[in-house]
């Protein structure tokens, strides 16, 4: 039987043979955000995404994929293969006032990619800094640009308030593009996709990133989408659904244009969420524990798939960390990544082959460092099974699916006292056998939590130190737009 790797370089060569066009595949990466473990149809028959989840079921599931527990982060991870404390973006998300972004100094996949050929397109959320064109996606590698610069807007109106400031916030390049008002963001996403697929020259590949706005707050979707779900009595997890379907829809829209322009043969598809569910949001982990901005499995641990030429339909259950799609994707181009070694760890031939050759067996979490807490860092790491966390704040819990319930979410504790409660330092769980982390084995497994402390120590030691700055009101709207040039 001939591999699947093999397999994929004869099907790329005889579709180069047969078509005239690139050998290489075209590779289209899609991110959700705040998209949750239970909130994909694969996970939750309940849930309507049977565009994604025919992409799924046909590809390769990762049940044990990573993301960062926050946007930013995991986009910087997702865009350089490097861990958010290696480059300073450890401490959470860039806010709208924030003198800073992504380093320039580091290469991006799509600056990679270009470099082979590649047409780069990039459409939708970008949230990596805005304050100097430097940071802006057309610097970092992408030929083009459609979309919004902030982390979060009206999915209709496209403005953002901040500090009792609001402007507009949607572009074409670096031209505000006023024609979007009015429109949902996802239709607005799929469409231009479609365009630029359609209109692709395909005597080159084609690089197409495309993180949608999609369920992130607002909660927000067109009334036809959330009729669907009228059965369920909780109104936010309608409404957080609705956005859901409306999003697949367009993702739908993106696979017909592939398949119109008899490209979809030779195309990479990726998919992931940013981060989990923002629990009381509509979103949901179960069963997983935790929610977004934490570092329990429910804030971090993301449902993602790979779908494309060289791939049999499976489930896999080894490690993969957001970091790895960088030099995974370089690896089915036979190109290596350059400059410094980075987090991130191709795991293209697992993948092809289902072979054993799977190097990840380490992550990091995240590792931050607090005033309040110098000697005791919010940071987490698992090796193999066994995941031990040095100190955890926030969420806590297990939210159970919301689709029949009727009262809204509560934190219950105060959020402080949960920052500072001792319950949450030195955790280790036997993620194999307890996925949902329900039993603290750290003081079965003393010897282990110190070699696992001692790990974390040393991840600390090449901790760069977080580049946000102060919010600047030099930022705000300039005649009602949100504009770059201030930093």
């Amino acid at each position: 039987m001939v591999g699947n790797e093999l397999c994929f370089i004869v099907c790329c060569s005889l579709f180069y043979l047969t078509t005239g066009k690139p050998s290489k595949p075209n590779i289209v990466i899609i991110l959700a955000d705040d998209l949750g473990f239970n909130d994909v149809s694969w996970h939750n028959t309940v849930v309507k995404t049977p565009h994604l989840d025919s992409l799924a079921q046909n590809g390769v599931i990762l049940e044990q994929h990573y993301s960062q527990p926050l946007c930013t982060p995991t986009r910087a991870s997702l865009l350089t293969g490097r861990y958010p404390f290696h480059i300073g973006l450890q401490d959470g998300a860039i806010h709208p006032l924030t003198k800073d972004g992504l380093l320039t100094n580091l290469r991006t996949i799509a600056d990679e990619l270009r470099s082979e050929g590649y047409s780069t397109h990039a459409v939708g959320k970008w949230h990596l800094g805005f304050c100097n064109e430097d940071f802006l996606p057309t610097s970092r590698g992408f030929d083009h640009h459609y979309g919004y610069w902030l982390g979060a807007e009206d999915y209709y109106k496209h403005t953002r308030s901040q500090d009792g400031h609001s402007g507009y916030d949607f572009r074409d390049d670096l031209k505000v593009d006023h024609s979007a008002k009015g429109v949902y963001s996802s239709v607005l996403f799929g469409r231009k996709s479609s365009q630029i697929i359609e209109n692709h020259n395909q005597s080159n590949p084609l690089f197409l990133y495309l993180p949608f706005q999609s369920p992130h707050a607002p909660l927000q979707a067109p009334k036809q989408y959330v009729k669907m779900y009228k059965t369920i009595r909780d109104k936010e997890r309608r409404e957080y659904l609705g956005m859901i379907t409306a999003m697949d829809d367009a993702i739908g829209g993106v696979i017909e244009s592939l398949k119109k322009s008899n490209m979809i043969k030779n195309t990479i598809i990726v998919f992931l969420s940013d981060n989990g569910a923002r629990v009381g949001h509509g979103g949901n982990n179960w069963p997983l524990r935790g929610m977004k901005a934490g570092l329990w499995e429910g804030g971090t641990r993301t449902p993602a798939f790979i779908h494309g030429p060289g791939l049999s339909p499976r489930v896999e259950n080894r490690m993969f960390h957001v970091t790895d799609w960088y030099p995974t994707i370089l690896d089915i181009i036979k190109k290596k990544p350059t400059g410094p070694p980075m987090d991130g760890i191709s795991a293209w031939k697992g993948l092809a082959k289902k072979s054993p050759d799977w190097k990840r067996n380490e992550i990091v979490y995240n590792l931050k460092e607090s005033k309040d807490h110098p000697n005791n860092p919010t940071g987490a790491i698992r090796i193999g099974h066994w995941k031990f966390l040095w100190r955890v704040p926030g969420y806590d819990g297990w939210e159970k699916p919301t689709e029949n319930r009727t009262k809204k979410f509560c934190h219950g504790k105060n959020w402080l006292d949960r920052m500072n409660d001792k319950a949450h330092t030195n955790q280790l769980f036997n993620l194999a056998k307890d996925p949902s982390e329900k039993t603290n084995l750290a003081e079965v497994e003393p010897e282990r939590v110190l070699k696992m402390k001692a790990k974390l120590k040393s991840h600390l030691k090449t901790l760069m130190s977080p580049s946000y700055e102060a919010d600047d009101l030099a930022g705000t709207p300039k005649n009602g737009i949100w504009s770059t040039g201030w930093c």
